[in-house]
């Protein structure tokens, strides 16, 4: 087994030169995970170019669940749901992911890996303030500011990559 939250190995508190330690590898893993996000749009479009949105979508998926289920199983041991609910999240999982991942890998062959992740970027606010209007969440002034917060950087990092030229805009993918 793995030692408590805030206990080494040796069940000694941890020192500061393993607190530091941690916390570089903890942002070196942040870091990593915002190159290779930034990449996996293009990355995405290059592969549903070459594969297909079907073919691309079914290996992604099934290259991801078989991840998950080492990972599961490397850290938790054998996990075993009760056979209803193994086969509600199947199914969850099928729809979520997998529809999700198939929608996207189909618009990834109309628009750019530019405009697909100026998409996804704006998901999340859209999906505060929707919930809001709907009535499933309530919009708080602190909701608001974050979404507002959240959109001004989308917006900012768009408009960046515009002025600077990294990014072209065309009329026709409006």
């Amino acid at each position: 087994g793995s030692a408590p939250v805030g206990r080494s190995p040796t069940g000694r508190p941890p020192t500061s030169a393993a607190r530091a330690r941690e916390r570089r590898l903890a942002e070196l893993g942040v870091i990593a995970t915002v190159v290779i996000w930034s990449a996996n749009f293009v990355v995405a479009k290059a592969a549903v170019e070459a594969l297909g949105p079907l073919t691309f979508t079914s290996l992604r998926y099934i290259v991801a669940t078989a991840t998950l289920f080492l990972l599961v199983r490397w850290r938790l041991g054998p996990v075993r749901p009760p056979r209803r609910v193994a086969l509600t999240l199947i199914g969850l999982g099928m729809l979520g992911f997998g529809g999700y991942q198939l929608l996207w890998s189909i618009g990834l062959t109309q628009i750019t890996a530019g405009d697909s992740a100026l998409i996804v970027a704006v998901s999340p606010v859209l999906t505060v303030l929707l919930a809001g209007v709907v009535g499933m969440d309530r919009l708080t002034p602190p909701k608001v500011l974050g979404a507002l917060i959240a959109f001004a950087g989308v917006a900012a990092g768009y408009l960046l990559a515009i002025v600077t030229g990294a990014l072209t805009v065309y009329v026709g993918n409006w």
